[in-house]
């Protein structure tokens, strides 16, 4: 839903006459405010603004009005028809604000409740039935900047090594790769050009918002596919050009006992930078939401939380989604960077996540746990990555269902290659490569 004035500065901000309109009698100049030359001498109390050509009356006693009388000459018609038009504005500002803040909260109230009830789990992800249907789970991954050895690096890594039998969708550009319709939906999207802040990223073509980055021009691509198919039981956005699989995202444990407990699974980054100290993520808060508002919500341990995945029930990623998209167009009126940032994305995920979204609906994954490893920040605290195998493994052990951010990496890469050409044969029979 389209919004002209944003949550934030509706409960913050009132229009420039409605402030002036409140002056106290006594108050100091105030900027933006017609004064007339005063006589020197005068004190600042004495500088009293003027409103539309007449002076506010700077004291009296008890009842008397702020607008001083008429002065002579004016015929009383003038006076009477300037109180109508200003308790008219008045009137017209109070009802508009008053309808979009409460049209706003109760969008954002909406998009929570859906959050919360959201369609249960099938049987079979909770461990009770066979294993599910390709039908019950969802992999999503925006791919328009790929190359060939990208999408054999993500789709044999995903199919092949980890053996991965649900659905998966990639949003790509018109003229990919014709194997690729016989592994995954593909979903083509257009009009992609470099972005305006930095012409080695890749941006795509928006009615609303102009030229906007793909890392955030996917949260739309994401919703709208889940809105035209049937609920998932679960589904992982994940992102494309940075990632490697290892085994199944969705096999228990301890997925199903995480979706059963929690609505939504939120990954985070290395405790080594967390969010405060993520220079990128914090410019683009501040530049959308302002300086210290998602301050208030978070402290110097919180963690960074990544938008490249996020693990949930369908109907729950579904309607998240929806939240985030709704946050960006209604802060884009205030600042253009809430859509055109290149760390937008991650922004807007941190903000509504810890600001926005009842904790009870989502679990926060720490570094190394859940289903996602999130490999960049370890270099910061020059910690060695568990591995066996070239397999990275998380804090118990166990091989990662999903590896992000791996090229930081030189064994990470190797591992990648080497996937690609375990199963180069595999997929040359399956796909015809």
């Amino acid at each position: 839903m389209k919004r002209s004035i944003s949550q934030e500065s509706i409960v913050t901000q009132r229009p420039a006459f409605l402030r002036t309109l409140s002056i106290e009698p006594d108050s100091p100049a105030t900027p933006g405010l017609n004064y007339d030359d005063d006589p020197a001498g005068k004190s600042p109390r004495d500088r009293r603004p003027i409103f539309w050509g007449r002076r506010l009356s700077p004291k009296g006693p008890p009842g008397s009005p702020k607008f001083a009388a008429p002065p002579r000459g004016r015929p009383p018609w003038a006076y009477v028809l300037t109180t109508a038009l200003v308790a008219g504005l008045l009137l017209i500002v109070h009802v508009g604000v008053s309808g979009e803040l409460s049209s706003t909260k109760a969008e954002v109230a909406r998009l929570t409740e859906a959050l919360r009830h959201h369609e249960e789990p099938s049987p079979a992800l909770r461990g009770s039935a066979p294993s599910p249907t390709a039908r019950r789970h969802l992999v999503m991954a925006c791919a328009v900047d790929a190359t060939h050895l990208d999408f054999q690096r993500f789709v044999y890594s995903l199919r092949l090594e980890a053996n991965y039998k649900g659905d998966a969708a990639l949003f790509v550009r018109e003229d990919t790769l014709p194997w690729l319709r016989e592994a995954v939906d593909v979903v083509t999207v257009e009009h992609t050009m470099p972005c305006p802040s930095d012409p080695k990223r890749t941006c795509v073509a928006d009615a609303a918002w102009g030229p906007v980055p793909v890392s955030l021009a996917r949260f739309r691509y994401f919703r709208d596919y889940l809105e035209r198919h049937e609920p998932y039981d679960a589904v992982l956005w994940t992102s494309f050009a940075d990632t490697f699989f290892q085994r199944d995202p969705f096999s228990p444990p301890p997925f199903s006992e995480l979706i059963e407990e929690k609505k939504l699974v939120m990954f985070g980054e290395h405790p080594a930078r967390p969010l405060l100290r993520q220079v990128y993520t914090m410019n683009a808060i501040h530049e959308c939401y302002g300086l210290g508002k998602l301050e208030e919500f978070v402290n110097d341990e919180t963690p960074a939380l990544t938008a490249e995945a996020l693990l949930g029930a369908g109907s729950a990623v579904k309607s998240y989604l929806g939240l985030l998209l709704f946050h960006v167009e209604a802060y884009f009126p205030k600042s253009k960077t809430c859509a055109t940032s290149l760390s937008a994305d991650q922004g807007h995920h941190n903000v509504v996540a810890f600001s926005k979204l009842p904790r009870d609906l989502f679990r926060i994954a720490a570094y190394n746990t859940g289903q996602v490893f999130v490999a960049g920040q370890t270099r910061l605290a020059k910690e060695k990555i568990k591995t066996e195998d070239g397999y990275v493994l998380d804090a118990e052990g166990k091989r990662v269902p999903v590896v992000l951010q791996y090229s930081s990496f030189d064994f990470l890469n190797d591992k990648a290659k080497a996937i690609v050409e375990t199963h180069a044969k595999e997929a040359i029979k399956r796909w015809n490569v």
